[in-house]
């Protein structure tokens, strides 16, 4: 592993770190810096070897994209179309409810209805039927695909 910076979200030098494969996302205990108030682990950035950290909030998401996708339970969706899910960002989450819209090149976007924290690049995100879509069995298993 390669030492690298600790940054804050506004790209102000922290600290350093022995290697990013050390830290998760939301990860707040051993992160090696010495300050007054906590700071998450917000942003992991390989290509740069940098760990990003910021305050709770930072952690939370409005959007995210999908690649790579998997359709199970349908053809997929047209460029364009949508359709509303639970999506699982991480093991044992209760599902976050969705808009999920199709892009048209093997990816989509993914509009939480409320900021969701946890989610993580590089991570699987499953989508599961929307309680009251007729067309799918209640949590039926949709598809998913890999955040970018």
């Amino acid at each position: 592993m390669r030492p690298g910076p600790i940054v804050d979200t506004r790209g102000r030098p922290l600290g350093e770190h022995g290697g990013v494969a050390q830290f998760t996302i939301g990860q707040r205990r051993g992160i090696g810096i010495a300050a007054e108030r906590a700071y998450y682990v917000v942003r992991l950035e390989p290509q740069t070897n940098t760990v990003v950290v910021g305050d709770e909030e930072d952690l939370s998401l409005h959007t995210m994209r999908v690649e790579r996708l998997n359709w199970i339970a349908l053809e997929g969706l047209a460029t364009g179309e949508s359709l509303r899910a639970l999506v699982k960002v991480r093991y044992r989450h209760r599902g976050a409810p969705a808009t999920v819209i199709a892009r048209g090149d093997g990816t989509c976007d993914v509009l939480f209805d409320e900021p969701e924290k946890g989610v993580s690049p590089g991570q699987c995100a499953v989508f599961y039927a929307a309680p009251g879509e007729r067309q799918f069995d209640p949590e039926e298993c949709l598809g998913g695909g890999w955040i970018a």
